[in-house]
């Protein structure tokens, strides 16, 4: 039995309340489903997607960029929008998928499936995954919905609703998944005196996910800096390519960013940290000069 892996944008269409529809004895009937089907077909063809699965009221498609399904999907919307409307619910995620023969299974699948039953009619919902690939494109709109935990999958997923005109943004109570309170993270563990265990821990995660090797070091004691305050350096780019040096300032802007979440902690902005890029000054003349108690270094090597 062979099988195909790849990475793709995957998207899944459900007309809500088909059966409701489909009852429908009136003209309006036939009217709905030729112009859904007209409009995904032009539509996936318009964007290089491909069909993959036509179901009872829905579609599941794949794309090669989140960017183009995203913009797919808004050219439905927009068109399903018209009289005859048609209460049309979409939810695009990024991820791995496996072509098992006639199947088409892996987590990104169930991902994405899980994030359309999520959607009301009129609106589209993402990914954190896809939003981490659109969220520069101007032509595209987002507003956070909530991090949900998703039945089957492991980890909380952040939702992100398009927002461009005539669009609909569904409303927390509308949601029927179970939504994860989230605040200042490490914000109680300060509290309680775990500060520093907050720190560590979530720069060893980056580091495992990221392939950092960094050194956290403590250069400067004294009571006039503040416990909870870091700079994170610039991370040195190790790989024989020059123009992966983007990569490595990349990486130093993630950790900053999710540093910058924790509640308490002062974090050193991006601007005074990326000062300090091939500095031959010690790590305790930097955090004398920047008043903080931590200094977080490191590098980046890309392989492939």
């Amino acid at each position: 039995m062979s099988q195909t892996r790849r990475l793709a944008a995957i998207m899944f269409t459900d007309i809500q309340d088909y059966s409701l529809i489909m009852q429908d004895n009136g003209v309006t009937t036939p009217g709905v489903k030729e112009k859904y089907r007209q409009i995904f077909e032009t539509l996936i063809l318009k964007f290089s997607g491909t069909n993959l699965q036509h179901y009872r009221g829905g579609t599941l498609s794949l794309f090669d960029s989140a960017i183009d399904a995203v913009h797919c999907a808004i050219d439905m919307q927009q068109s399903f929008s018209q009289d005859p409307k048609i209460p049309v619910r979409i939810g695009i995620h990024s991820g791995d998928i496996i072509f098992d023969q006639e199947e088409v299974i892996g987590d990104g699948v169930n991902v994405a499936s899980r994030i359309e039953s999520l959607a009301v009619g009129g609106s589209i919902l993402v990914s954190d995954k896809v939003y981490d690939e659109i969220k520069n494109q101007k032509s595209i709109q987002t507003q956070t919905i909530g991090t949900y935990k998703l039945k089957n999958v492991d980890r909380p997923v952040e939702i992100y609703g398009i927002s461009n005109q005539g669009l609909v943004i569904p409303s927390p109570e509308e949601i029927p998944g179970k939504r994860i309170k989230t605040g200042p993270i490490g914000s109680g563990l300060f509290k309680r005196g775990l500060g520093r265990v907050a720190i560590y821990g979530l720069i060893i995660l980056m580091i495992l996910a990221g392939g950092i090797f960094p050194l956290v070091q403590k250069p400067w004691e004294e009571a006039k800096y503040l416990e909870k305050s870091i700079a994170v350096l610039p991370l040195v780019n190790l790989s024989q390519d020059v123009e992966q040096e983007y990569f490595s300032d990349g990486i130093t802007e993630d950790i900053i960013s999710q540093l910058s979440n924790i509640g308490e902690l002062r974090v050193i902005s991006r601007t005074s940290s990326m000062m300090y890029k091939n500095t031959t000054k010690s790590t305790r003349e930097i955090a004398r000069e920047l008043e903080v108690a931590h200094i977080l270094e490191g590098s980046v090597r890309k392989y492939g």
